[in-house]
């Protein structure tokens, strides 16, 4: 392929991933649009013959624009249909029309004749209103489309008028250049006619950025407008699922919302299916309504894009728009997320949704958020269908240029995987053994890149209907199929969806853990948790309910780390589907309930806190996550099968138990305010990560590394020297093997684990026991702290220190238990000067700063007493110690420490 023909690609690829090629995609053949035009010019004369079926023929000429435009199928019976439905209402819009235009002929003709006194003024003045009789007819025409009434097509264009003054002008022309072309030469009525449709229709859909649309309808313009998400505190609310439930139960669920607090909820996410039931049809009048309920009622909305979950219709008439198993099973519709991300039929008909919804909300007042999709990848990780196979081809030529740079970042040669060309490239699929770990780290990588292209391309076409609300999408916890370090930048504010199991007594530290890397994923801007349940779950094996406290005990654990908004999957508990055994705000039992209780006492008191601020940015300790590296070292044919999520987090649980508050950073993020950092098992590690973790050392910080770290590159390849070579200057040590031991809890002959001894140490090793020397060269004199004791491994060094510029970098060769990663993180932060939040807590009680503001919170079973001084957050009195019972709380207002 020549170089030009490259560029071509790579140019179509990227405008075909990143949307910007969806929003006219119809229009690329030559001439298309042009017989389009003229196509369209002849149906509505032909319609609109009878003069007063004009309107709604040149309304079903427009939608007909629209769907070509977007390459949509856009049959003959497509525009008769839309031109029936424009009629049964239309037709009386034609005739005030014909009459109006009749009067105002009339009136000119005679004015003309002079017979008058004052004809210049009538002729004048009869010729302006004719004029504009005809362009507002035009516009409104251009904005009519599926199920929006002719009254409401008008608002728009009044609105449009309002805000875009060359549009107006740019229709004038039009109108006058189609009448004086009509009236000196008849037969230029019907190309006049089409290209008068297709001028109307760019006036209504060219983009006018920052422009505010009024509600489409508002009951109560006097009423209060919707909480304003920077003048409340705390949001509170859930997911709203009106579709579900008759119009009538929606004006009880809005009354129930103000009992328990809700300042603002998520609506629309499943929606898909009610707002668009068909291809060509849209129903958002009932939108409106549950919009402007709402607004009424004091309650801002969340507004979804509804595109988590493609209709049946879609599926149907689009079965390349489903993703695919390994194997290249399809996923059918029936459940949700079965749609290939890659797919230009998803993509194009998300589009067309998400439009819709823009255009007709971006100015809405009730409206303070967009909530983009829902989710991405949490039941469909992995995508192995065709249109997945054409994007990879393309990802693949983007990142690497050629495919022999393919084979060189792959190692193809191996096993003759060699590839002539991108065409023989094919994604992942089931394999008799192995598959080429590089593939598998790029398919990692592009998976995650299609997803996000699927966010970027609907947050751009809400951006470009005008709408300034801040913009999200679901994110859950640390999950690994999407790169959220690497997403958290195309999100105004992070979100986040958590469950943990009632029936761990340790499940607390997932809600710490969550919070801690949502806060970290965009520091200084709070955060939303966007889901939890009020009580139990439906997809466990066992779904116990949550004890009582136990549900405001983690939420106010979510606010203590930086959240703004607290919100529940979902507000009415469900009758029907997959999850009517989940609990919601307002359960399927009513209001006579303990969970109907804890919520609205919830609401009652998170609306009484003070403004609590971001997170001032003053954590000490930081804990390190890689997406790249979680993907590269779960690949399978490794020395012995790492959980790295469970590695990271037994390092942070260690570090929460001690009661020191972390931040969880990639490897590349700035560390220079931190005094320790904790990298666990980064076996993939980049140039740029290597230089960052060394620069922090010798600054001054104190870094621990621990076994199985800076073995391969970003292409999942052995670096030249052997391993460890990035860091072996800084960690004084030489790996030679690693030691590879009998996993925890398997059965079979072998060594399990590996005992470690030294000056504060004493714990076993599992998973790995490193055979590792010290370097004897004089700069390099790095300090053994401990060793392996017995096997294969006795006398080896199992812990190291070396002093390196201002700091101290460690190195442990194993994975310690519990209480050893407790032993090594102590000797760290005592060396760090690093210190609990509040000292002698006990086990199942956390404290948790956040600025000024100190949250104590009890887990455990027991009563406990805590030392804390200041004020009560929510009443200002005076606090010298707490006494928490089980899942008791405290919001201490203390002195806050120096950033």
């Amino acid at each position: 392929m020549s170089r030009s023909r490259r560029e071509e690609a790579r140019a179509r690829s990227a405008a075909a991933h990143d949307g910007s090629a969806l929003r006219w995609p119809g229009a690329t053949a030559k001439f298309a649009l042009f017989g389009e035009v003229l196509w369209v010019g002849v149906l509505c004369c032909l319609t609109g013959l009878a003069l007063i079926t004009l309107p709604a023929a040149c309304a079903a000429g427009s939608a007909h624009l629209r769907r070509f435009l977007r390459a949509e199928t856009s049959p003959p019976r497509a525009f008769f249909t839309d031109f029936g439905s424009a009629l049964r209402t239309g037709w009386l819009v034609g005739l005030i029309s014909v009459l109006g235009v009749a009067v105002l002929v009339v009136n000119i003709v005679i004015a003309n004749a002079q017979l008058l006194p004052g004809w210049q003024v009538v002729l004048g003045g009869g010729i302006l209103v004719l004029v504009a009789l005809l362009v507002g007819l035009t516009g409104t025409t251009a904005r009519w489309q599926d199920a929006r009434s002719w009254r409401a097509a008008g608002r728009s264009w009044l609105e449009d008028a309002r805000t875009d003054p060359p549009g107006v002008l740019w229709l004038l022309v039009a109108v006058l250049l189609t009448v004086v072309a009509a009236w000196q030469l008849p037969p230029l009525v019907v190309p006049g006619i089409g290209c008068l449709v297709f001028a109307a229709l760019t006036t209504a859909v060219r983009a006018r950025p920052q422009r505010a649309r009024r509600p489409s309808r508002t009951r109560n313009p006097t009423s209060s407008p919707a909480p304003d998400p920077r003048s409340t505190p705390v949001h509170y609310g859930a997911d709203y699922n009106p579709e579900q439930w008759p119009e009538d139960v929606w004006p009880e669920d809005v009354a129930r919302m103000q009992e328990a607090g809700v300042t603002m909820v998520s609506l629309g996410i499943f929606s898909w299916a009610r707002i668009q039931p068909s291809e060509h049809e849209f129903d958002l009048e009932w939108l409106d309504r549950v919009i402007d309920l709402l607004h009424d009622g004091g309650i801002a909305v969340d507004l979804a894009t509804a595109t988590a979950s493609p209709p049946p219709w879609a599926t149907v008439a689009y079965p390349g728009l489903l993703a695919a198993d390994e194997h290249g099973t399809p996923y059918w519709h029936g459940s949700r997320q079965h749609y290939a991300p890659s797919s230009p039929d998803y993509r194009r008909l998300a589009a067309n949704l998400v439009t819709k919804l823009a255009e007709r909300y971006a100015g809405h007042p009730a409206v303070v958020l967009w909530h983009v999709n829902n989710e991405y990848g949490c039941h469909l990780n992995i995508d192995y269908s065709d249109s997945a196979r054409d994007a990879f081809r393309s990802w693949l030529e983007q990142r690497h240029g050629s495919v022999d740079a393919v084979n060189e970042a792959w190692g193809t040669m191996f096993w003759s995987q060699r590839y002539s060309s991108f065409a023989e490239i094919f994604p992942p699929r089931h394999a008799p053994y192995s598959h080429n770990p590089g593939q598998l780290l790029d398919y990692r990588r592009f998976t995650s890149d299609m997803f996000l292209e699927c966010y970027r391309m609907e947050r751009d076409i809400i951006r470009a209907a005008g709408a300034a609300q801040p913009i999200t999408t679901n994110f859950m916890g640390a999950f690994k199929p999407v790169d959220y370090a690497g997403w958290a930048a195309e999100l105004d504010v992070i979100s986040d969806d958590l469950y943990p199991d009632p029936n761990d007594p340790e499940g607390f530290r997932e809600g710490a853990f969550h919070g801690d890397l949502m806060r970290s994923l965009k520091p200084g801007t709070p955060w939303l948790l966007m889901e939890q349940a009020a009580n139990a779950v439906n997809w466990r094996p066992s779904n116990a309910p949550k004890a009582p406290g136990q549900m405001a005990a983690q939420s106010m654990q979510a606010v203590a780390r930086g959240a703004d908004g607290i919100f529940f999957f979902q507000w009415r508990q469900s009758r029907a589907g997959s999850e009517k055994f989940h609990s919601a705000m307002l359960p399927h039992a009513g209001t006579d309930t303990r969970t109907w209780r804890e919520v609205s006492a919830l609401g009652a008191e998170l609306g009484q806190l003070p403004e609590l601020g971001a997170d001032p940015g003053t954590t000490r300790v930081a804990i390190l996550l890689d997406w790249e590296n979680w993907w590269a070292i779960e690949s399978p044919d490794h020395p012995v099968s790492l959980d790295y999520l469970s590695l990271v987090r037994g390092w942070y649980d260690a570090a929460h138990r001690l009661h020191v508050q972390v931040d969880i950073l990639p490897p590349t993020a700035d560390l220079s305010r931190y005094s320790a950092v904790v990298a666990p098992h980064l076996y993939l590690l980049t140039e740029d990560a290597a230089r960052n973790l060394t620069r922090f050392v010798e600054q001054g910080g104190h870094l621990l590394v621990t076994a199985f770290s800076d073995v391969v590159d970003g292409n999942d390849r052995f670096r030249a020297g052997g391993f460890g070579t990035q860091l072996r200057d800084l960690l004084g040590i030489r790996v030679h093997d690693f030691g590879a031991l009998v996993s925890p809890g398997t059965d079979g002959p072998g060594q399990q684990r590996a005992e470690v001894g030294g000056t504060g140490f004493a714990f076993p090793g599992s998973l790995l026991a490193e055979e590792a020397e010290v370097l004897e060269a004089e700069v390099l004199d790095a300090e053994v702290l401990a060793v392996f004791r017995g096997n294969r491994q006795d006398g080896r060094p199992a812990v190291t220190s070396r002093v390196h510029g201002a700091g101290t970098a460690y190195y442990v060769a194993t994975v310690p238990d519990a209480d050893g990663a407790r032993q090594l993180l102590e000797h760290v932060f005592d060396a760090a000067g690093v210190a609990p939040v509040l000292p002698d807590l006990p086990p199942m009680v956390e404290a948790v700063r956040r600025g000024s503001l100190v949250t104590v919170i009890n887990h455990g079973a027991e009563r406990a007493e805590i030392e804390v001084q200041g004020r009560d957050a929510s009443t200002g009195e005076a606090v010298r110690g707490v006494a928490l019972e089980p899942f008791g709380y405290a919001l201490v207002l203390t002195e806050a420490p120096p950033s």
